[in-house]
């Protein structure tokens, strides 16, 4: 399963307030096409719902997407994300909050379950940068980033990607 390719639909899973003929645009631009790809793309906001998913669908078979295993591509997207941390390429904070959002989207698998304390890290973080308050999961931002790459990193050597 190539890298854009997870990219591409791990984005589109976890951003459900991007318009489908967005995502669409993002994947012609990225090299890939397809006729009902071309129509998504050209497709507005006013459009109906079930006709851009319709053509959605379509975009998936014809591409040949629609057969990859969409917990497989999410965990491989949670990887991407913490190879990104690591190499100091994304923003660690958001991008733990990506894994964040993938792992309840999958109901807790147990390769991301330590990303559980780094939203507990980052939402004390966040609180306290609003109140003055330090709660029990409080840590500087340094120390937050820190314990997010050193996550991320564990989750890459455990799938052997360091």
């Amino acid at each position: 399963m190539d890298d854009e390719i997870v990219k591409l639909l791990a984005e589109r899973d976890i951003s459900l307030t991007e318009a489908l003929s967005d995502w669409a645009i993002k994947c012609l631009e990225s090299g890939y096409d397809s006729k009902s790809l071309r129509i998504l793309a050209s497709m507005s906001k006013w459009d109906s719902t079930s006709e851009s998913d319709t053509y959605f669908q379509r975009s998936l078979k014809e591409l040949g997407w629609d057969k990859l295993d969409r917990q497989d591509y999410l965990l491989r997207y949670a990887e991407i994300l913490a190879g990104e941390i690591v190499g100091n390429k994304i923003d660690p904070i958001e991008a733990a909050l990506e894994i964040y959002a993938i792992l309840k989207d999958l109901d807790h698998p147990a390769e991301l379950h330590d990303f559980i304390v780094i939203d507990e890290m980052v939402w004390d973080y966040e609180y306290f940068l609003k109140t003055g308050y330090q709660g029990y999961y409080y840590h500087t931002k340094e120390k937050l980033i820190s314990e997010i790459k050193k996550l991320s990193e564990e989750l890459l050597k455990s799938k052997e990607i360091i």
